[in-house]
């Protein structure tokens, strides 16, 4: 996987201090790295509330959301069996959820 293709996602920019509550709380950083098995990227959280439930571990886990195009040939790695892989791959949004995100309990901030 090529992590230069990943930009950081934005919406409109804002001050910390005049963060009103919305569904956004931060963005992504524009430093993502590849190092197997996980893409790494800096992030930045505006929401003082937030921040708060974050430092508190009450949120921590992430949820990824991205597009793709499907490979479906099949493969193998690390001695496990693959149906296809993901190629292209751009991404949409990262959420900071409380208690289940849909990468697993190694993917967190």
């Amino acid at each position: 996987m090529d992590a230069s293709s990943f930009s950081p996602i934005w919406r409109d920019p804002f001050w910390w201090a005049d963060h009103r509550p919305t569904p956004f709380i931060g963005t992504t950083g524009s430093d993502a790295e590849f190092i197997f098995p996980f893409l790494n990227n800096s992030q930045v959280v505006c929401s003082a509330w937030d921040i708060a439930k974050i430092e508190s571990g009450l949120k921590k886990r992430l949820s990824c959301a991205y597009l793709y195009r499907p490979d479906m040939t099949p493969r193998v790695l690390e001695g496990e069996g693959y149906d296809g892989l993901m190629r292209d791959v751009s991404g949409s949004h990262v959420s900071v959820v409380v208690d289940t995100g849909l990468t697993g309990t190694d993917v967190t901030i």
